[in-house]
């Protein structure tokens, strides 16, 4: 499994382009990959057929408690789309975007700003 934490909070940070809909239909499809590979890796691991000692197995415990964490963050933002405390809609983006725009605009500072 390849270290995909610079690429996920990337792909998050373009959720209020799209519905609270469709965003939950992506971290479902997420988290049924993540079970997946969950469910590959036991299968190695039980491939073995032998106990291994603890030390040789720490890497894998390690990637099984991260997709796990990463499985309940998602189970938790889920819950919050569906009872409805995680919303948005395109005009409160809009909204939101000329707040900040107003409070510390982007770009180099202006003449007038020094």
């Amino acid at each position: 499994m390849r270290n995909e934490f610079p690429e996920l909070p990337a792909a998050l940070s373009f959720l209020p382009m799209i519905s609270p809909r469709a965003t939950q239909d992506l971290l479902a499809t997420r988290r049924d990959r993540l079970l997946q590979r969950l469910a590959e890796r036991d299968a190695l691991v039980a491939k073995a057929g032998v106990e291994l000692p603890r030390v040789t197995m720490l890497e894998t415990e390690y990637l099984r408690t991260m997709i796990e964490a990463e499985i309940h963050w998602i189970d938790s933002v889920v819950a919050g789309l569906q009872d409805g405390s995680i919303t948005w809609n395109q005009r409160e983006m809009r909204e939101t975007a000329e707040r900040l725009d107003r409070a510390a605009p982007l770009g180099p500072p202006r003449p007038a700003d020094l």
